[in-house]
């Protein structure tokens, strides 16, 4: 009997509790609707939303500052190379095909010196400033078609000449003994600032006028990416899939396939931009981490 009496006590208790609106006596999922319609929770999550938001937009900084850093480091090493007088036939240069930006470095002088030139009758010639460290020069003339290709024989890629060159006017031509080297840094130099149509006829003047130079295959490289930065995307993947061909053991054999992928997914054959990043890592396994880097970004971006 005192146990009925108890629990029929409770009972009232919990009832008048009810209905003078005791929050603590109502049910428990009327208590959880009132919390989310609360207008502070909504505050609260606007303001996560704008937190994440600004937090993927850091994240996207970070990761382009990192790159360009990257890019830096690896045009300081090829410069620090030149002046040491290292492997300068191996330039380190961008994976992605885009110009660095040189800052304040110059070119280091040339090693030799290009002979004097015969003059052309009939053309005005003298001696020309220093161009990044090169002496002086006597100067002949030339001509670069539409295209930018050398119309005959080599000439004197200071970045003056070259400039008139372009807008077919007359340039110097070099002689036979002229140095290949002195000819791909000009060239370098010119994909370094983004000056594709002058890189490009340099590079396809030394394809031509040294077919067997140690430095031939990166010149061709090059080329191809002077090409690429013009916005002639299956002329380059054609230079590009002929260099993977004529020179498989390359250095920059890895980065080759890069570039083939890179330019088929751009052209939107996504399936042989895959096949093309498969095959690269599975011939390179040696490749450069960098590059090894770059590979496994465009696999993802390709989604294969």
């Amino acid at each position: 009997m005192p146990r009925l009496i108890g629990t029929m006590l409770t009972l009232a208790v919990f009832a008048g509790s009810a209905q003078a609106g005791d929050p603590r006596a109502l049910p428990e999922g009327s208590y959880q609707v009132a919390q989310v319609t609360d207008p502070r929770v909504y505050a609260l999550e606007e303001q996560m939303r704008q937190l994440n938001g600004r937090i993927e937009e850091l994240t996207f900084q970070m990761l382009e500052l990192q790159e360009q850093l990257r890019r830096m480091q690896q045009d300081y090493e090829f410069r620090f190379q030149q002046l040491e007088g290292g492997t300068a036939t191996e330039p380190i240069a961008p994976t992605d095909g885009l110009p660095m930006d040189s800052g304040s470095l110059e070119q280091p002088p040339a090693q030799s010196n290009v002979a004097d030139a015969s003059p052309v009758p009939g053309t005005q010639i003298g001696n020309q400033g220093p161009v990044r460290g090169t002496p002086p020069r006597t100067l002949g003339t030339l001509k670069i078609d539409d295209s930018g290709a050398i119309v005959g024989g080599t000439v004197d890629f200071s970045e003056n000449q070259i400039s008139s060159a372009i807008d077919g006017q007359a340039v110097a031509s070099l002689p036979q003994n002229a140095d290949p080297e002195q000819l791909y840094r000009e060239g370098y130099q010119h994909v370094l600032n983004g000056d594709y149509q002058m890189a490009e006829g340099i590079f396809r003047s030394f394809v031509e006028s040294f077919p067997n130079d140690a430095l031939t295959a990166d010149a061709r490289f090059w080329l191809a990416e002077s090409v690429r930065g013009q916005g002639r995307l299956e002329e380059a993947v054609e230079i590009f899939i002929a260099i993977r061909q004529d020179y498989p053991d390359s250095q920059k054999a890895p980065e080759t396939l890069l570039k083939i992928g890179q330019i088929m997914y751009d052209l939107g054959d996504r399936d042989v931009a895959c096949v093309t990043f498969a095959d690269a890592e599975n011939t390179y396994p040696q490749m450069s981490e960098s590059v090894r880097s770059r590979i496994r970004e465009e696999r993802a971006k390709a989604q294969c």
